[in-house]
């Protein structure tokens, strides 16, 4: 019984089909976006006194405030602080009585960028029985506000406040904390988490660049064999 074999043209096609997949699998690893590792903020590195502002930029982080006590750093004891579920003994301070802080999430290498996050996470409180009320305002990264304030109340015990994309519908560019005039005292945060947004990354890496290699040469030897066997 005769096998039926494809004709020269038939193979080429065939071949090159082949190599034109293979080549797209390639270039769509090497630009293919990169996974964000969730980041974690705390002030631990930070001398007590220090009005945070962008300390945290090569992370991501950018912190904006109304007052002299907007994101100032200080150590558990200070202002009658505990702990408030937060690590070690640095937080920083929310501000005074509707004097906002504001955090803003920038690309790490231009901080000019509002990459935005796709999640949040932060841990509030004072760590003593007075109750302090404070106020979130997500915004998207073009600045505009996702829905409507959130309002929190805190005790001893502190609590954590998170949002993700999903949740609020958009990349989160930006939260303003607030404490509220109904506050007994003050409050601080510590423990920011945060995940950026995927960025695409323009430079091969070593890594991909060496299967884009191998995948080449792969090619050009089976071409070679393809010839010496006959099939043009």
């Amino acid at each position: 019984m005769k096998t039926k074999r494809c004709k020269p043209s038939v193979l080429r096609r065939i071949v090159t089909i082949k190599k034109s997949a293979f080549i797209s699998l390639i270039v769509g690893l090497i630009f293919a976006p990169g996974a964000s590792a969730a980041v974690l903020i705390d002030f631990e590195s930070i001398a007590s006194g220090t009005v945070v502002r962008d300390e945290f930029l090569s992370s991501g982080l950018q912190v904006t405030g109304v007052g002299a006590f907007s994101a100032r750093v200080q150590s558990t004891g200070d202002f009658a602080v505990g702990n408030f579920g937060n690590s070690q003994t640095q937080w920083a301070h929310m501000g005074l009585r509707e004097e906002a802080t504001t955090l803003t999430f920038v690309d790490p290498t231009d901080s000019n960028v509002v990459l935005g996050a796709s999640s949040f996470q932060i841990r509030v409180g004072d760590g003593n029985a007075d109750a302090e009320t404070f106020s979130f305002t997500y915004f998207d990264v073009a600045g505009t506000q996702i829905g409507a304030p959130l309002t929190f109340t805190t005790f001893a015990a502190g609590l954590t406040v998170s949002a993700t994309s999903l949740d609020l519908g958009a990349l989160i560019g930006s939260v303003e904390m607030k404490l509220l005039a109904a506050s007994e005292s003050g409050a601080a945060f510590d423990d920011v988490r945060f995940t950026l947004a995927s960025v695409s990354n323009p430079v091969p890496e070593p890594g991909t660049l060496g299967l884009l290699g191998l995948g080449l040469l792969g090619l050009g030897l089976r071409a070679v064999r393809r010839k010496r066997g006959g099939v043009a």
